[in-house]
């Protein structure tokens, strides 16, 4: 058995379907560790359906990296209701988080949440987790960033496994020298909005940088096609 504390972030969603179930309509996450499903966090209300925004964080004390998960539920919920403590929501859909996606590395990414999407396919969850060393102090200097891990294929998390690497500056320039496709375009602009909203300060340019490299790993090779004009004076 390995306890640590365990550091998380839930950013947002995307993708969700605009829905309402009577009264209920606002959505939150709930997280909890699933070997203690007793004690669990939970966002505030989103007043954005499609794609909220949370940026809510939270730790879990004693997780056993060994072999826990993280588990997620999306709610809706109705605002007046939920804010006095009554019971006015209703579960859209559930993804979770092996231990093995964040420990020994860092974990920022998309967990799939089936049925939460338009017609009842799939949403996605983003999210961040990182396992402390013990005693290890909250880092508090803000221009210290954990490398990002990513999935090599697939937007959802995959098997324990799956192979993991972070994408270099100069793949990330290449694709921009080259144009990507407007679905790709879209999602790298929706997570930029993410760093920003979550207090970063680097500036427009760098966050669509470090957005777009999370990005590329979660995409097949057939999916980042060129699009941008030819250079000047090219043949």
């Amino acid at each position: 058995m390995s306890l640590r504390t365990v550091e998380i972030s839930i950013r947002g969603a995307r993708e969700l379907a605009t829905q309402e179930v009577g009264s209920c309509k606002q959505p939150l996450c709930e997280c909890f560790v699933e070997s203690k499903p007793d004690a669990k966090v939970r966002t505030s209300l989103a007043t954005g359906t499609a794609q909220p925004i949370w940026n809510y964080e939270a730790e879990f004390h004693d997780v056993d990296v060994s072999k826990d998960s993280l588990a997620f539920s999306l709610l809706l919920c109705e605002a007046g209701a939920h804010d006095l403590g009554q019971v006015a929501e209703v579960l859209i859909s559930k993804g979770e988080l092996p231990a093995a996606h964040f420990f020994p590395a860092a974990f920022e990414g998309e967990i799939e949440l089936p049925g939460a999407g338009p017609s009842g396919g799939k949403a996605f969850l983003l999210v961040a987790a990182r396992a402390l060393e013990p005693g290890a102090e909250l880092s508090t200097d803000a221009d210290s960033e954990p490398e990002v891990c990513i999935p090599r294929t697939g937007r959802e998390t995959g098997g324990a496994g799956e192979d993991r690497r972070r994408v270099s500056d100069g793949e990330v320039k290449a694709v921009m020298e080259a144009g990507v496709d407007k679905e790709l375009e879209a999602r790298v602009h929706t997570r930029a909005y993410y760093l920003w909203e979550n207090g970063s300060t680097r500036g427009a340019e760098a966050d669509y940088f470090e957005a777009l490299r999370t990005e590329l790993p979660q995409l097949s090779p057939e999916v980042v096609r060129p699009f941008a004009k030819p250079a000047a004076g090219g043949a």
